[in-house]
């Protein structure tokens, strides 16, 4: 019988040794991955966090002859020159805007404008202060511009996208030296 007992206890023995094995071999393995998978992470660059802008949300009312004519409703980056468009009334009118803030909490502003229809200058530029969230009207002839800027602070993702640079066309005449450029 101590023979028998012997060899059931090195059978449960080798068993459980043979387990402790397994388990161990996969507890070196999975320690020593642990380091190479956080070594690896530290080389990849981080998420870059959205970055926020500073911008006003205008809103552009264009009145002439005292009737509305149309509005533009916009997000426009601050210290940035800005050419807004809008065909209205059988007319295209453009108006060029640069807002700045004249004081750090953006409540008073400096509005650098110009106003256009159908290619003829109506408003030369000019520059007027205006205040946040409070309406300003810039009159020019029979031609009115209310404005109002609400300042905000907006990530990249939320700003409109640039518009579309023109794509230049040559035209191709042997009389011309410059090739139409």
């Amino acid at each position: 019988m101590p023979a028998l007992v012997t060899s059931f206890l090195r059978f449960t023995l080798r068993s459980t040794l043979g387990s402790l094995g397994t388990a161990a071999t996969l507890a070196a393995a999975l320690l020593t991955a642990a380091p190479a998978t956080s070594a690896h992470a530290a080389e990849e660059p981080p998420a870059e966090a959205p970055t926020t802008r500073e911008v006003v949300e205008l809103e552009l009312k264009i009145a002439a002859e005292g009737r509305a004519v149309g509005r533009i409703a916009q997000l426009v980056e601050l210290d940035t020159d800005t050419a807004l468009a809008l065909r209205a009334d059988g007319h295209e009118h453009a108006v060029d805007i640069s807002v700045r803030k004249l004081d750090e909490h953006g409540r008073t502003l400096e509005v650098t404008l110009g106003y256009r229809r159908d290619g003829q200058a109506v408003l030369e530029t000019v520059t007027v202060e205006a205040s946040a969230k409070k309406a300003k009207v810039v009159r020019s002839g029979d031609v009115a511009l209310r404005l109002t800027l609400v300042p905000k602070q907006v990530s990249d993702e939320d700003l409109p996208p640039p518009p579309p640079k023109r794509r230049v066309e040559i035209v191709e005449d042997s009389n011309d030296p410059l090739g139409g450029i």
